[in-house]
């Protein structure tokens, strides 16, 4: 017997996952930020400083709120959640991401020098802290900080959630879309390339 798959139907089969999983992400954002100040979040623990950092720009406001909510909700909290922005962009915030500061959100200015707003500032504002970069485009489960911790507890001094293994052939480095994208979070080692999103 010979089934046909109907044109569009896988397309819209993942359509419908992905929109499923939006809801249950907003729905679990939802009932984080309403706990507001009383979110059980516990201090780092750690022996220094802890920084997240992250940027974002106009094109992104609207979705921004659902990222901060994912950030400062967290099981472990930060001594510092700082939202850098290029100064052109400071008068375009609007008063929903202004309102997470009363959580703890720090929003700070700088040049524009694109995403590097939430790396380059931050070292040179807070020198001797950890730092953990965030993007403003993604949904941050509640236990992401707990989980670097963790690893930087356990001795890692580079800690990432997503990374790749750089492939070689003939001694040279292959492209970037040639590499194994994002190994096992528990390999560790001078070759795994930490990347972005995910801290």
């Amino acid at each position: 017997m010979r089934i046909r798959i109907f044109p569009g139907l896988s397309r819209r089969l993942r359509q419908m996952k992905k929109d499923a999983r939006v809801r249950r992400a907003r729905a679990e954002l939802a009932a984080r930020q309403a706990q507001g100040a009383a979110w059980p979040a516990r201090p780092h623990g750690l022996a220094r400083g802890l920084v997240v950092s992250l940027t974002s720009y106009p094109a992104r406001f609207p979705t921004l709120p659902l990222t901060l909510a994912g950030l400062l909700f967290q099981t472990i909290r930060p001594d510092e959640t700082v939202l850098w922005l290029a100064r052109e962009d400071v008068d375009k915030v609007t008063d929903e991401i202004r309102a997470f500061t009363r959580f703890g959100l720090s929003i700070r200015v700088c040049d524009d020098i694109r995403s590097f707003k939430k790396i380059i500032p931050t070292l040179e504002a807070f020198p001797d802290r950890i730092v953990v970069t965030a993007d403003d485009d993604v949904y941050y489960c509640q236990s992401w900080l707990e989980e670097l911790v963790a690893a930087q507890r356990a001795g890692a001094s580079v800690v990432r959630h997503r990374g790749h293994l750089p492939r070689s052939a003939n001694g040279r480095p292959l492209p970037y879309d040639d590499w194994v994208h994002a190994p096992e979070r528990d390999l560790a080692g001078p070759q795994v390339f930490p990347t972005g999103v995910m801290g």
